[in-house]
């Protein structure tokens, strides 16, 4: 009777041994698989902090661009409006001469 008490305490022993190993094994797994998913985020968030750096680059860039066209459309529209303005002094002045002539 004891030795057949000692080959089971020593049966469940082995068996608790075997339940903690795959329990710590299980545990190890989904701390691994957390892991991995973690870095995976992390890799993602990397990724579209760049691509949103990138983005605001071009965003500057594009505005810097679009300021100087308007610029330069302004200076245009200014040359041409002084160009309008001549041309209007030029006529009134052909104009008299020939009223005058």
């Amino acid at each position: 009777m004891e030795e057949s008490r000692r080959g089971l305490d020593s049966y469940l022993a082995e068996e608790r041994r075997r339940c903690e190993a795959h329990y710590a094994e299980s545990c190890r797994q989904r701390a691994e698989a957390k892991r991995v998913k973690v870095e995976e985020q992390h890799r993602r968030a990397e990724e579209i902090r760049r691509t949103a750096e990138e983005n605001h680059r071009i965003a500057e860039e594009s505005r810097r661009r679009a300021e100087e066209l308007y610029r330069r459309l302004e200076e245009q529209h200014r040359r041409a409006e002084e160009q309008r303005r001549r041309v209007e002094i030029e006529q009134r002045q052909t104009e008299e001469q020939r009223s005058r002539g």
